[in-house]
């Protein structure tokens, strides 16, 4: 948020942004040195990005982690291990004034994950392929693709080779010299709650945008609100600040302009309310085992909770219950899914937004120590043709509760192929979970 502040004081041209030279860094600033290495370069505004059969976290950026266990089994995909998957989807909304389409990735443990894209039309980029390139600069890459159709773009993370447990960020960004989506706050910092004045100043070609266009404003976590299009060409409306600390406005530009193409961007602007901080969470428990249900405290430093705040605990981790007990101290009741891959997670507050310094773990639980290895020798059906257990060659018999075509497909491949599993049970003896090696 500093970065972001510092940048919109300078003037076009007048200052020179170096991120850093040393390969030590703190990994997580990973995130806002790529958001910031980007608007170092243009101002185009980020195209919005849904993850595939998830919500959007309303960030400048999506967190997950990989591996990540696959709740409905195998798909034919060379990054599919089993019962988990190393690679994410993500959905990205192309408009018509992108020139250029950016996909970028940062991470925070060693490990080596690639990018790939799937156009509207079906057609796949990734680097030295359909024009597209790959600049990567340690624990950061971009995919750049040229000219890009317009519509929703299909991008797919993939994790480490060698299955490193890896937390990642991901962002989409659309370039086009001509276009420009500048946003600020009047004042950006605040001695006291109050009110600013919100601008949104979307040009093209170095005059102020014309068309039919939407533009809103939202306090991440907080109230939203329409901005107005003034004489000058800028949108503005008022917003009302009352958290401490940085306050992130996410800024939506949706509609067409006047030349047809249609226009769908967001940026950000940041409110200070009295002094700069670096609000950061810790977690108390910060290992989790697979199945478990736990009550977490989380703490939070140079920020303060409140009524509105919000916490994400990361792939496989469901939230049952958050309780914010006064400005510095909430609690939340977590469930690790019994299938959660193992592994490093994040833990995400919104409003305030903060994340960990070094994220969470998750164990393997006594459930999955009880996994029974070896080559699947028969399966067994019963009179109606549902999978009721599978038979390893040694003799040893799981049984099978609920049965799913997707499972029992994958299972058909192992025996055929002779290759070696390992099958866990639950706390019932009924199959839980699959790995197959190949």
């Amino acid at each position: 948020a500093t970065l972001t502040d510092l940048a919109a004081q300078g003037e076009d041209g007048s200052t020179t942004k170096v991120i850093s030279e040393t390969t030590n860094y703190s990994a997580d600033c990973s995130a806002a040195l790529m958001t910031n290495a980007f608007k170092a370069v243009n101002d185009n505004g980020i195209l919005t990005l849904t993850p595939v059969g998830g919500t959007p976290s309303g960030l400048l950026w999506e967190q997950f982690s990989l591996p990540d266990r696959d709740p409905v089994g195998s798909h034919a995909n060379d990054d599919d291990h089993g019962d988990f998957r190393n690679y994410r989807d993500f959905e990205a909304d192309v408009d018509g004034v992108t020139r250029e389409l950016v996909f970028g990735l940062t991470w925070h443990q060693p490990g080596a994950p690639s990018i790939e894209a799937t156009s509207p039309s079906g057609t796949v980029f990734k680097h030295g392929v359909g024009g597209a390139f790959v600049i990567r600069e340690g624990w950061m890459q971009a995919l750049h693709i040229p000219a890009p159709e317009t519509g929703t773009w299909r991008a797919r993370v993939h994790g480490d080779p060698k299955l490193a447990p890896i937390r990642l960020n991901f962002m989409a960004r659309g370039i086009n010299p001509a276009f420009k989506l500048w946003a600020s706050a009047d004042p950006w910092m605040l001695s006291k709650a109050g009110r600013v004045t919100i601008v949104a100043r979307p040009r093209l070609d170095d005059k102020p945008a014309v068309g039919d266009l939407k533009v809103t404003a939202a306090l991440l976590g907080g109230p939203s609100t329409s901005l107005k299009r003034q004489r000058d060409g800028s949108y503005t409306g008022p917003m009302a600040i009352k958290n401490s600390g940085a306050n992130l406005v996410r800024i939506e530009v949706r509609g067409k302009l006047k030349n047809k193409a249609p226009v769908h961007r967001v940026e950000y602007t940041t409110v200070q309310l009295g002094r700069p901080s670096s609000p950061r969470l810790r977690v108390t428990p910060d290992v989790f085992e697979q199945g478990g249900s736990y009550d977490v405290r989380l703490e939070i430093e140079d920020a303060r909770f409140n009524g509105a705040s919000s916490v994400r605990f990361g792939t496989g981790i469901t939230l049952e219950g958050f309780r914010v007990l006064n400005a510095t101290v909430a609690t939340a009741s977590i469930r690790v899914r019994r299938d959660a891959a193992p592994g490093a997670r994040e833990v995400v507050s919104l409003n305030p937004s903060a994340e960990t310094m070094s994220g969470i773990t998750i164990a393997e639980g006594e459930g999955r120590t009880r996994g029974v290895g070896g080559r699947v020798g028969c399966l067994k059906f019963d009179l109606v043709g549902k999978l009721t257990a599978v038979e390893l060659v040694d003799g040893t018999t799981i049984s099978v509760a609920v049965p799913d075509p997707r499972i029992q497909a994958v299972l058909e491949d192992a025996r055929d192929q002779n290759l070696p599993v390992r099958v866990y049970v639950d706390d019932d003896g009924n199959l839980a979970a699959l790995d197959v090696c190949r």
